[in-house]
């Protein structure tokens, strides 16, 4: 929204980062503006003279918190458009994600999956990956139950789940195991998917990739 804005947002998508010295040579750069400014940001001329190195922190913060933004506010329209194409057709569209792909890390860190799904569109079926690694299926149903407190009421869920069919794997309980676990907690679940096919059939799966078509 102004020079500074720009130069210091550009620097930093170039270079990843940013310095002192670069708030200092817009600062020179721009000497008739005083606090860059960029879309959501709000702060007074004021700010201007507090020391550099405070404005500099808060400066490099607040774009770091601008490119999570603009990164995450990518997935929520790419998924948004999607569903409008199939939509046209009739037909039911469904996103498929993590469960703690949308979560916090730390005091300033984001998930790097950036799967801000708690955001989706109510109308969407939710499929969560909830392929959690625990020796009862606690963890899985966690994930499942996190699904369920963040997503819309009328948003239909169907949990996708990993594994083998009666045999557990390392720190994954067999696929009835988890069926059952998932189904004891949330009865009102109509369905559950297995989505990574591979996983059991590892040998069917390559040849399908190399069959003649």
């Amino acid at each position: 929204m102004n020079n500074k804005g720009r130069d210091l947002i550009h620097r930093y998508v170039t270079k990843g980062y940013l310095t002192v010295n670069d708030i200092k040579e817009v600062d020179q750069l721009y000497p008739n503006e005083t606090v860059p400014l960029w879309q959501g940001r709000t702060t007074s001329e004021t700010a201007f003279n507090q020391p550099l190195n405070v404005r500099y922190q808060r400066i490099k913060d607040e774009i770091w918190y601008l490119v999570v933004a603009h990164a995450a506010q990518g997935v929520i329209n790419f998924v948004s458009f999607a569903e409008s194409i199939v939509k046209r057709y009739g037909i039911q569209a469904g996103a498929v994600f993590f469960p703690d792909g949308n979560r916090l890390v730390g005091e300033k860190g984001f998930d790097s999956r950036l799967q801000a799904w708690d955001q989706f569109s109510a109308s969407l079926e939710f499929h969560p990956m909830a392929y959690g690694l625990c020796k009862d299926a606690n963890c899985i149903v966690e994930q499942v139950k996190r699904v369920f407190q963040m997503a819309s009421p009328q948003t239909k869920i169907t949990p996708a789940i990993a594994g083998s069919w009666g045999k557990a794997e390392a720190n994954r309980p067999a696929l009835e195991t988890q069926m059952k676990a998932i189904r004891t907690a949330f009865p009102q679940l109509k369905s559950i998917s297995h989505f990574a096919f591979s996983w059991q059939e590892p040998e069917i799966t390559q040849t399908r990739r190399s069959c003649q078509i």
